[in-house]
């Protein structure tokens, strides 16, 4: 709003440099489109006036020293309708200086019609002397304006409605379209409401009562947006609010974290983050959801691992340690758990192939390592209904196949029965042995005669076996 000065000595400058051509010094032809008045030229000013050009005699005279004074006035009078004339009209003086915009006309009418009588000289200096006054008229304007823009201003802040009413419109008689003005005035319209709602946001202030204050606070700027005070104290309180929220939220997730709710303690912590991401005590507390997560999965499976065992159920268990280990690898409790229950599962199987192949308990070999067998998983039945059962089935078994069998050989008296992998029979008519369990060849031999096997198969629990041995084909 201060341009006007420094504009109007621009545009001076502009002209010194740039002398009106020779096409203005042609003579009176040209004067009638110049001697036609437009003083009632209006343009808004949107808060601050034109620049009005300043120049003097001394400088007309700098700028263009060859001219007489009969192109002086033209080039003058041509400035004045370019450049002063709608300058002049921007000042509003018929508001609030009318004599002056009076005079300046006069002084005008004056310098056109001493020119048309060819008194060039002083046409000149009527017109410079009416230029000077709008000149001085437009540095008073400017000065006028601002104290007016100022003194509103201090009477708003201050709560004064009237004063502030007044200084409004002293200015607006001097800028009607000033922006800043007009806006101050809308503001004033409000400040009464404005200064009940402070009062009401202070009280509450003092009370601690937050969100009324807020409140207040918010009306303010809804009624004045331009109220600075209310709208740092909103962000204040809506930065303190959040911080609140903040610290709210990463306590109670510590609460829920006390109290193993890993669901409300996520939620809790998802605010948090919201608030101030990436924020160091939302990165602890997820570490903490973290470790318990890891322990809780943990539990489950041991826990699961150790069901799975009192129900005998080997395969789970071991599925379970599994998934335990790959919660936390290394971890001693579920490696020796699951190494126990996969050694359980293998004694099971080993009781269980044993006992598929029942049939072999007829071989040394086979009973040997049965009975091995049975001494390593006995300090184990406790823990297996399973393995029980199959151990105390192989013993079962072993007794079963080692009952003998009663089994009667009939011969010549002449052939020499022997019982292969058993012993000799001799030369008889009838003899009883008794067999374990098993497969048996009867070879019976006689000299000039064809050797003969008999092979016979005694079964557990089996009745009395009869079986013929005789060399009957000659050689």
């Amino acid at each position: 709003m201060y341009r006007i000065l420094l504009t109007f000595h621009c545009l001076c400058m502009s002209i010194m440099l740039n002398p009106v051509n020779s096409a203005w010094a042609g003579g009176l032809i040209q004067l009638p489109s110049v001697f036609a008045p437009s003083v009632d030229q209006t343009s808004g000013l949107h808060g601050q006036s034109r620049a009005l050009p300043k120049a003097s005699s001394r400088s007309l005279a700098q700028a263009a020293p060859a001219l007489n004074s009969r192109e002086r006035f033209i080039n003058e009078y041509q400035r004045y309708r370019d450049q002063v004339e709608p300058a002049l009209t921007n000042l509003h003086l018929k508001n609030w200086a009318p004599e002056d915009l009076t005079r300046i006309h006069e002084q005008v009418d004056a310098a056109r019609k001493k020119f048309q009588s060819g008194d060039y000289q002083a046409a000149y200096a009527n017109l410079n002397d009416a230029i000077m006054r709008v000149e001085a008229i437009a540095a008073e304007y400017e000065s006028r304006l601002a104290d007016y823009i100022d003194s509103a201003h201090q009477a708003y802040h201050k709560g004064q409605v009237s004063e502030a009413y007044e200084q409004v419109a002293r200015g607006l008689r001097l800028a009607p379209d000033h922006v800043e003005l007009i806006e101050l005035k809308s503001r004033i319209r409000v400040l009464d409401a404005v200064t009940r709602l402070l009062n009401e946001a202070n009280q509450a202030h003092a009370a601690n009562q937050k969100e009324r204050e807020l409140a207040a606070l918010e009306e303010i700027v809804r009624i004045d947006p331009q109220h600075l005070e209310a709208q740092k104290r909103i962000e204040n309180l809506n930065a303190e609010r959040l911080h609140q929220a903040y610290a709210d939220a990463i306590a109670m997730a510590g609460r829920a974290l006390d109290d193993d709710n890993i669901e409300e303690a996520k939620r809790h912590m998802q605010r948090a983050n919201k608030i101030k991401p990436g924020n160091q005590d939302v990165k602890r507390l997820q570490d903490r959801i973290a470790k318990i997560e890891t322990e809780q999965k943990y539990f489950k499976q041991i826990t699961s691992a150790l069901l799975a065992s009192r129900e005998d159920d080997w395969v789970a268990a071991a599925g379970h340690y599994q998934q335990a280990l790959k919660v936390k690898p290394y971890d001693e409790v579920a490696t020796e758990s699951l190494n126990d229950a996969n050694a359980m599962l293998a004694m099971i199987e080993s009781l269980e192939q044993t006992l598929k192949y029942e049939r072999r308990f007829v071989n040394a070999h086979a009973i040997k390592a049965a009975n091995g067998l049975l001494v390593m998983t006995k300090p184990y039945l406790g823990q297996s209904e399973q393995l029980k059962s199959l151990h105390f089935a192989i013993i079962e078994k072993l007794q079963f196949y080692s009952m003998e069998t009663e089994v009667i050989i009939i011969s010549d008296n002449k052939t020499e029965v022997v019982v292969k992998g058993v012993g000799i029979v001799g030369r008889i008519l009838q003899h009883t042995i008794r067999l374990k369990p098993g497969v048996y060849q009867l070879e019976g031999s006689r000299q000039n005669y064809k050797s003969t096997i008999v092979p016979i198969t005694v079964s557990p629990h089996a009745g009395p076996i009869e079986v013929e041995v005789i060399c009957s084909e000659r050689i």
